[in-house]
């Protein structure tokens, strides 16, 4: 096949006036294939395909069938993978072309991305060969920078890679920082706000409940430990119809260390410490809470004598209070 050659023709003309040039030639075996790029192609046009020799005698002609397609081109812009923007690359993913959704024609063999930066109008390809996952990692891109990413779709062919579709715009990080250290701070910020949120309500919970009061239940008496016991100034007496509705008689025994702040021989009531200060603000007069006052017992309980030693005293916790031997 030495010196023998391919020339594709309009209508038997020569190939200048046609506006056919061709790209490259190739053989493999027996077989001679040879590209040609077409300029204002129609589809009334006629093509033939020559067989000529090295001194340009036309050895055979063939008439060929020409096929118009659509170049194909993504609807949707790509979108970025979370976490996945550095300082120097990202990633992005896409859906893939669909007949009947997306512009052109099949078949379609793969995808080729292409990035830019922002300001610039120039776009460079990623790959030197179409991929065909629906993901692709950009590498080597500068710290701190707008770039533009895009992905063409590409089809069987020669000639085949259609349009860029539309574009996803993104900022490279900071030197030494990455998307997912930046995610991870986001979490732990929006933990915290939540946590503080719910402690700020439960403690708001906390004080209405404390402050909202409640009265005393007469079905029976509660611990010594949430009482006020106070004594009834009329003396000793068995019959309550003078008590404020919030005071409860004592019924049970009274152990000596409970007796501290009761009149002994005198009636022992209680007042929930719950709503004492109702109680004092609605029900106390000047003139009764006097009295309760000095109902208290203003007499050591227990001896503190050794307390009360010039050696000791500068032992005690406090100037006004010494300890007892008990």
């Amino acid at each position: 096949m030495e010196g023998i050659r391919l020339v594709l023709s309009k209508r038997n003309r020569s190939l200048i006036e046609n506006d056919i040039e061709e790209l490259r030639s190739s053989t493999s075996g027996g077989d001679l294939t040879t590209w040609f790029t077409v300029g204002r192609a129609n589809a009334s046009d006629g093509f033939y395909c020559q067989l000529r020799d090295r001194n340009n005698n036309v050895l055979a002609v063939l008439a060929g069938v020409v096929y118009f397609y659509v170049l194909p081109r993504l609807h949707e812009s790509p979108t970025v993978v979370p976490e996945s923007v550095s300082s120097s690359g990202v990633a992005i993913r896409w859906n893939a072309w669909q007949d009947g959704i997306d512009i052109g024609d099949p078949p379609i063999i793969g995808y080729r991305p292409y990035y830019k930066e922002a300001a610039m109008n120039s776009w460079r390809a990623s790959t030197d060969r179409p991929v065909t996952e629906l993901t692709f990692s950009f590498d080597g891109l500068s710290p701190v920078t707008d770039y533009t990413l895009a992905v063409a779709a590409v089809r069987d062919g020669e000639g085949g890679e259609g349009p860029l579709g539309p574009s996803v715009h993104i900022s490279t990080n900071i030197e030494g920082s990455s998307g997912g250290s930046k995610g991870s701070s986001i979490s732990i910020i929006l933990v915290l706000i939540i946590v503080l949120a719910v402690a700020g309500v439960s403690t708001l919970l906390i004080l209405l409940y404390r402050r909202k009061p409640r009265r005393p239940s007469t079905s029976g008496t509660s611990s010594l430990g949430t009482k006020l016991h106070v004594s009834n100034s009329t003396g000793v007496s068995a019959n309550t119809a003078n008590l404020h509705p919030y005071e409860q008689p004592l019924n049970q025994a009274v152990t000596p260390d409970e007796t501290i702040y009761a009149n002994e021989g005198a009636m022992t009531t209680c007042i929930d410490l719950v709503i004492l200060e109702e109680y004092l603000t609605r029900t106390g007069s000047k003139e009764k809470l006097g009295q309760q006052f000095e109902l208290v017992r203003n007499v050591k309980t227990y001896s503190t004598e050794i307390g009360d030693k010039d050696e000791n005293r500068i032992k005690n916790r406090f100037r006004n209070m010494v300890a007892s031997e008990k």
